[in-house]
């Protein structure tokens, strides 16, 4: 996995910044961010379920035992939904860009933006806890 991280630290950078309009971005290029560097700071309290509704299809974030799992698809009953372009929504989870702005920005919050917290981004090293399909 060594070389797996290696690649992830290297494309880190190019996640939050923006696409031409012949570039896509690939919604599942976020579950290797999320499995390096993302965790739940608070594992005890009940999970939550996040929908991000970026790039080309919906993503589904889900705390587990104070890891991340991210998946495609929709979830069922999300507790939030984040729907704008990727950088803003990266930048909120990643804690770059505070929720506020990223509204002003035109990204989209449905459900209870508390959930958010329970998504939170790791120093520079990866995370052992985190679990991606």
């Amino acid at each position: 996995m060594p070389v797996i991280r290696e690649l992830g630290r290297w494309g880190r950078p190019f996640l939050f910044g923006g696409q031409t309009a012949d570039e896509v971005f690939r919604s599942h290029w976020i579950t290797l961010p999320l499995r390096l560097y993302y965790v739940d700071p608070t594992p005890d309290e009940p999970p939550v379920t996040i929908e991000l509704r970026t790039g080309n299809q919906p993503m589904v974030i889900e705390t587990v035992d104070g890891g991340i799992r991210a998946r495609p698809g929709s979830a069922h009953n999300p507790d939030a939904v984040l729907t704008g372009p990727p950088q803003l929504i990266i930048g909120v989870l990643s804690g770059r860009l505070e929720l506020e702005d990223a509204r002003r920005q035109g990204l989209g919050v449905d459900g209870d933006p508390s959930a958010l917290s329970r998504v939170r981004s790791t120093p520079a090293e990866p995370s052992s806890s985190v679990i991606a399909h």
